[in-house]
């Protein structure tokens, strides 16, 4: 998926459920052009198969957090923007 610019909306998921603090593997973070396209795929995937919360809309801020390997500047620069860590990869 090509970035078109370089305000990112953000949504974290996780497998085991919200609960769980940001600094747990458990967690995934999903970066979108727009905030409608991320709001969409939020309402898709809030619940999972049992009826569990696994996903919300985060800000960039929270999105560092789950993933610290996150920078800052332009996603057009592959080499930093995403994390080396493979359980929080940021999915485009």
């Amino acid at each position: 998926m090509e970035i078109k610019n370089k305000c990112h909306y953000y949504a974290a998921h996780s497998y085991m459920g919200l609960n769980y603090t940001y600094d747990s593997p458990c967690w995934v973070i999903y970066a979108f052009d727009t905030k409608s396209d991320r709001d969409n795929w939020v309402n898709n995937h809030t619940y999972n198969d049992n009826g569990n919360l696994v996903a919300e809309s985060v800000s960039a801020d929270v999105a560092r957090k789950i993933a610290p390997d996150l920078r800052k500047w332009s996603p057009d620069d592959k080499d930093t923007y995403y994390t080396k860590q493979p359980h929080r990869v940021i999915h485009l």
